[in-house]
């Protein structure tokens, strides 16, 4: 029984769940890039739909370390973007309106540039 709690109590602490299909954990917040994930903050850390510096920062460095050449698949970039609870209430159908009416780059290529991401913010939230 101890070693359960003590597997639950680690579980628990785990900021983000690691994948390589692309897929985030229903638990956590990860996406997987090839042979390589990038993890997410918990969600809990940030203020519903608020971007302030700090998340934006983090936001930076994951969508840094996960992109291509500089861009990402705007579906990976909206699960980067949003925790559960946000995409929940803000669909991919709603982000890609509104991407596709803010970031003309991004609705022609289907990837999204850090430059996109911080026009899609300053713009839609």
């Amino acid at each position: 029984a101890d070693a359960e709690v003590a597997e639950s109590a680690a579980d628990a602490a785990a900021p983000a769940a690691l994948l390589e299909d692309g897929e985030l954990e229903e638990e956590g917040e990860g996406l997987g890039v090839g042979s390589l994930a990038a993890a997410l903050p918990p969600a809990a850390a940030y203020p519903h739909f608020e971007f302030g510096d700090a998340r934006r920062g983090e936001l930076q460095s994951t969508f840094d370390f996960a992109a291509e050449n500089g861009r990402l698949d705007a579906k990976q970039t909206y699960k980067l973007m949003f925790s559960k609870a946000e995409r929940e209430e803000y669909g991919w159908a709603q982000f890609e309106e509104d991407l596709n009416a803010t970031c003309g780059a991004a609705k022609e290529s289907g990837t999204m540039a850090w430059g996109d991401v911080v026009s899609f913010l300053d713009d839609n939230l």
